[in-house]
C-alpha cells in the first residue's frame, strides 16, 4: 500500500540531516540532491533505500531531478532545503564574492518550476541583511522573513531577483 504520508524532496541535502528531521516530522522522503559525492553515498548510507542525486543545483533541472527520483511534479509536497552559507555566515568571513552566495536563486527556479504546495528553505541570518550579489539587504526582512508564508517568501526573493 503507497504511503500517505507528504513526499519531502531535500536539495543541498549533505548527509541527510535534514531529510531525517523531516521523516521524524511526518513526511516521506523522496530523496536528496547535492553536488559532494562523499556526502551524497553517506547519505544513501544513512537513508537506506533512498537515493541521492549528485549534480549542481546550478546547472541540473527540475525534470533531470524528477526523472532520476521517477516521481511527477505534483507529488512533491515539499521542498526542502539550505543553500550554503559560508559567504554570508557572520561566523565566517562573510565573502560577497562566493559563487555559493546565489545558489538559493536557483533553489527558487527549481522551486517555480515545480510548483510544491510547501516549501522550506533554511539558512543564517545573514543571508536576509547582507548585500550580496542580490541577496535580500534591508534588515526589517529579517523578521519578515522568519515569519513569512511560503507564498510571500518566495515574493520576496522574486523581487530580490529583480
Amino acid at each position: 500500500m503507497a504511503s500517505k504520508r507528504p513526499k519531502a524532496l531535500d536539495l543541498f541535502c549533505g548527509i541527510g540531516g535534514l531529510s531525517l528531521g523531516l521523516q521524524r516530522a511526518g513526511f516521506d522522503a523522496i530523496g536528496g540532491v547535492d553536488n559532494w559525492e562523499d556526502a551524497a553515498r553517506t547519505y544513501e548510507r544513512n537513508h537506506t533505500g533512498h537515493r541521492c542525486l549528485v549534480a549542481d543545483i546550478a546547472s541540473i533541472s527540475a525534470e533531470d531531478i524528477l526523472r532520476f527520483f521517477d516521481v511527477d511534479e505534483a507529488e512533491v509536497g515539499l521542498m526542502a532545503g539550505g543553500p550554503p552559507c559560508q559567504g554570508f555566515s557572520t561566523v565566517g568571513t562573510r565573502e560577497a564574492a562566493d559563487p555559493r552566495n546565489t545558489l538559493w536563486k536557483h533553489y527558487l527556479a527549481l522551486v517555480d518550476r515545480i510548483r510544491p504546495p510547501y516549501v522550506m528553505i533554511e539558512n543564517v541570518e545573514g543571508m536576509v541583511v547582507m548585500d550580496v550579489l542580490g541577496v535580500l539587504h534591508r534588515p526589517a526582512n529579517a523578521k519578515v522573513v522568519t515569519r513569512a508564508s511560503n507564498a510571500r517568501f518566495i515574493e520576496m526573493l522574486r523581487e530580490a531577483v529583480r
